[in-house]
């Protein structure tokens, strides 16, 4: 008799299933010492995710799939109108890719310090809770 990993009735769930019932439960950045520190949950990984989502180029990296990640670049030389209005719907369309994420909203910006970069502040309403965000975005 061949040995055999799952029972015979076992049912296995689709790629989209696992995808949209998937924990939140990972491994913690410490950006500023570089290295992975604990795990976290939650609110904690939420945040986590979309600071990752919103720093990565979209298609920049081969272990993404093509819709993982942010597109910022290609503004530069356009109006401020424009490019807040291109920039709060890019941020949408990237986080909301997230199934664990339902709305992103609120937008202010600000000018940064760089001529090519925008202050942006935006509230993420996910299944764990609201977040309120805060970053710069370079758009050159």
């Amino acid at each position: 008799m061949p040995f055999e990993l799952l029972p015979r009735n076992a049912q296995l769930a689709s790629d989209a299933t696992l995808r949209s019932e998937m924990p939140s439960y990972t491994y913690g950045l410490d950006l500023v010492n570089m290295r992975v520190q604990g795990k976290i949950d939650r609110q904690d990984a939420m945040r986590q995710a979309i600071m990752k989502q919103l720093q990565t180029w979209i298609r920049s990296c081969d272990i993404y799939d093509d819709n993982y990640g942010f597109e910022a670049h290609g503004l530069l030389g356009h109006d401020e109108a424009f490019i807040k209005s291109q920039l709060k719907r890019r941020i949408r369309d990237a986080l909301r890719a997230d199934k664990r994420i339902h709305d992103v909203r609120d937008f202010r910006f600000a000018r940064g310090d760089a001529p090519d970069a925008l202050a942006v502040q935006f509230r993420v309403l996910t299944r764990f809770g609201t977040l309120d965000w805060e970053g710069t975005i370079s758009f050159a």
